[in-house]
């Protein structure tokens, strides 16, 4: 199996959701990139810098950061650098 595609799947995601990628490298192409912002009702990319995709094990801080600030977005909370 060289491709899977959850395409059809897409618009039934009600939630937000956040994706976290590489800056570089091949992990997804603009296509694809595209595909999810058209079909997903509520998505955000953050870009990591890196071209890995293990990403939260290479910048764990920075990660976590996007992931409170998408949450905070979404429940009102604000994030505050500490």
């Amino acid at each position: 199996l060289n491709t899977a595609s959850a395409e059809g799947f897409l618009p039934d995601v009600k939630l937000p959701v956040l994706g976290l990628y590489p800056d570089a490298g091949p992990i997804t192409d603009a296509e694809q990139e595209r595909l999810l912002r058209e079909r997903l009702a509520d998505f955000r990319i953050a870009y990591l810098p890196t071209r890995y995709h293990m990403a939260h094990m290479i910048h764990p801080a920075t990660c976590a950061r996007h992931v409170l600030e998408f949450i905070g977005a979404h429940d009102g909370i604000a994030v505050t650098e500490t």
